[in-house]
């Protein structure tokens, strides 16, 4: 009873202090070169003090106050992903304040949605991708070039566009491609086919990139260069897709489509799941679309019969 006082006694925080600490360390982890996660910091921290606008200037950081964030989201119609990826963030930010002692309990999640919900199909069909491949953008240029970079992200093995933007010509030996995630800091290597080969050679970029996507040579300036290419690569994608009449396609669709035309082509969910650099088969299942509707319906036809 007394740990728990204590607890509670050094989980009573005053928000200007909680506000400075958070913001301290998505300072140090801009500093670290890890930008992605410090933009995911700094949005969950204003998500977090907005719902905290009009409250005390000391707050009891406990579970009760985290399930009435999560219900706060909901209340404003924040999917259950979205929830999931503010409480993930609020949870990590949490732990590093318990190993500087600055709280006293990070265990302040357990009655919260922290998971990875299915997500409506992402995937492209084979025909759409076909029509895609097939398309003749010669008097648009810039389609063509949102096309092949949607096309060469397939081709290798759905290979993420930061990961694309970053690819550097030290990264190619011979016939492959070594390249570490930047997502998960895992090390892949892809044997190149032709039709990557055509491409890269297409669009060749600078001394340094394989494609024309960064300039900078400071980290804080790739970074914003690749924030505004992948807005500019998903705006012109939408384009493309009204062009050809198709549905919308969007930069993380080509990895959704080749975990799911591997698993549609029977390779084992062991192969993919290596294949896309995920530490984990339940990640990779999060990538593969619902088994497909005509499947299930054979399926129930031949139970009936």
């Amino acid at each position: 009873m007394k740990v728990m006082e204590r607890k509670e006694k050094k989980n009573l925080i005053s928000k200007q202090k909680f506000s400075d600490k958070l913001l301290e360390l998505v300072r140090e982890v801009k500093a670290e070169g890890r930008y992605s996660t410090a933009a995911n910091y700094l949005h969950t921290y204003s998500s977090f003090f907005l719902f905290l606008k009009g409250s005390d200037s000391k707050f009891l950081l406990n579970g009760l106050l985290i399930e009435r964030y999560e219900r706060w989201l909901w209340g404003r119609s924040v999917s259950r992903n979205s929830s999931s990826f503010y409480m993930r963030n609020l949870r990590a930010m949490c732990n590093v304040l318990l190993k500087k002692n600055f709280i006293a309990d990070a265990d302040l999640f357990a009655n919260v949605y922290t998971g990875i919900a299915k997500t409506r199909k992402r995937a492209v069909a084979e025909g759409v991708l076909a029509r895609v491949k097939d398309a003749d953008l010669t008097r648009f240029p810039r389609l063509a070039y949102c096309r092949d970079l949607f096309l060469f992200s397939f081709y290798c093995r759905g290979m993420a566009f930061v990961d694309i933007a970053y690819l550097r010509w030290k990264d190619i030996e011979g016939d492959y491609i070594y390249y570490t995630r930047h997502k998960t800091g895992q090390r892949l290597e892809v044997r190149i086919e032709p039709c990557m080969r055509e491409i890269m050679l297409r669009y060749a970029g600078n001394a340094e990139y394989v494609f024309s996507i960064l300039t900078a040579t400071d980290r804080v300036g790739a970074y914003r260069q690749y924030r505004t290419a992948i807005c500019s690569f998903n705006r012109t994608l939408k384009s493309l897709s009204k062009f050809l009449d198709i549905p919308v396609l969007s930069s993380y669709m080509s990895r959704h489509s080749w975990a799911t035309i591997a698993r549609n082509k029977q390779i084992p969910l062991s192969v993919i799941s290596e294949g896309m650099g995920h530490n984990s088969e339940s990640t990779t299942q999060i990538y593969l679309a619902s088994f497909n509707q005509q499947v299930l319906d054979e399926a129930n036809r031949s139970v009936i019969n």
